[in-house]
């Protein structure tokens, strides 16, 4: 198997020129214009030869901008349409199957229900798209905080239908045509998986922000509990399979960062209690040497904010969060810089009841290696 063909369809996320939703004449929610979140990420594909991979791609979130205490709205998520190659080198693909998206239940909020929109898909078969609330270890569960779109969750792994060595769940069918139902010209064979709607009911105060999977291990590279996984097919020398996880990151093999793993929109709570302001001011060491711990301190603003404050390097979580307790401003975080370079460093505040949210202005921070 040569390495253009597993780049090619490994990871099959080429965002086409039709953004996501105007394919379709299902009727949306209620909300303001939707907003497409463009983002890279960072895939690993396993097969006679690894792939590691950084592609292109985006999520359009319909949603409202803001909402009233306790009341039930709905927002809709989708993905633009994609393709895979007819063959690459040696290798003929034969079909992309065992999809899995996975999203957060937003915090800030109850969940009623989650469901596949009719007719916002293209060039699918094997098992119907549907929409399940799991847990973090994949098992259907009615207290699960994960939105799982799969096929009836027949996926790669961290589900109830686990092979990354047959073709399973929702199937990406290979008949090299556009996305309009056209032959295309290359005989690639484009696909779109459906957009979901999700209902909630909002807190009594606050944001509402729906993100995709990327908490505990999820955040992690080549995890079986990335946000995105898939299992393509192909034949050269026999079948060849190269079952592939995604996770949102802006560099090869990184883990979760960047702004497929924020927020996908802000829904605001209005009209209930109004949170108190906060500001977050992080300070430090502007320079410093490779292997080293590095002690940063976050001054909350007021002193009787609570919360917990976590140290982000580059958009990446670094060390545990730290308790904020009321009466204490300043706190101490660190890190371990292990590599040259220039890193942006943050801390990022997220508060209880009554507190808004807060994060600093990016600490600049060089590392280098010291000359012995």
């Amino acid at each position: 198997m040569q390495s253009t063909f597993l780049r090619r369809v490994a990871a099959p996320v080429a965002v086409g020129a039709v953004t996501a939703g105007s394919l379709f004449a299902a009727a949306v929610p209620a909300s303001a214009a939707p907003n497409t979140v463009a983002f890279k990420q960072a895939c690993q594909a396993t097969a006679l030869i690894n792939q590691t991979l950084l592609e292109d791609t985006a999520m359009t979130i319909d949603a409202p901008e803001s909402v009233s205490p306790g009341e039930q709205f709905t927002y809709r998520l989708e993905q633009p349409g994609s393709a895979y190659p007819d063959k690459e080198s040696i290798a003929t693909t034969t079909n992309i199957s065992r999809f899995k998206l996975d999203f957060m239940i937003p915090e800030n909020a109850t969940f009623v229900s989650a469901a596949v929109v009719p007719d916002t898909s293209f060039n699918l078969g094997g098992v119907a798209p549907n929409v399940l609330r799991v847990n973090d270890d994949g098992a259907v569960d009615a207290n699960g905080d994960i939105i799982r779109l799969s096929g009836n969750n027949e996926v790669i792994a961290n589900g109830g239908n686990n092979n990354a060595k047959a073709e399973g769940g929702i199937v990406a069918l290979k008949t090299k045509k556009n996305l309009d139902g056209t032959p295309n010209a290359g005989g690639d064979s484009w696909f779109k998986l459906p957009a979901i709607d999700v209902t909630v009911i909002a807190g009594d105060s606050g944001e509402i922000q729906p993100k995709l999977r990327t908490s505990g291990e999820a955040g992690n590279y080549n995890n079986n509990k990335n946000f995105s996984t898939f299992l393509p097919k192909a034949s050269a020398f026999g079948t060849q399979w190269a079952p592939t996880r995604c996770v949102p990151a802006e560099a090869k093999s990184q883990n979760a960062g960047g702004p497929g793993a924020g927020p996908l929109a802000t829904i605001d709570i209005q009209g209930g209690q109004v949170d108190v302001d906060t500001a977050t001011v992080l300070s430090g060491a502007t320079e410093v040497e490779t292997g080293g711990t590095e002690n940063f301190t976050a001054t909350i603003v007021p002193a009787d904010a609570t919360g917990s404050l976590q140290l982000t390097v580059d958009g990446a979580n670094a060390g545990a969060a730290v308790a904020v307790t009321a009466g204490q401003s300043e706190y101490t975080l660190s890190n371990t810089f292990d590599g040259e370079g220039t890193f942006d460093v943050k801390a990022v505040f997220t508060a209880d009841a009554g507190f808004s949210n807060s994060t600093s202005a990016g600490h600049s921070v060089t590392v280098t290696t010291a000359v012995v």
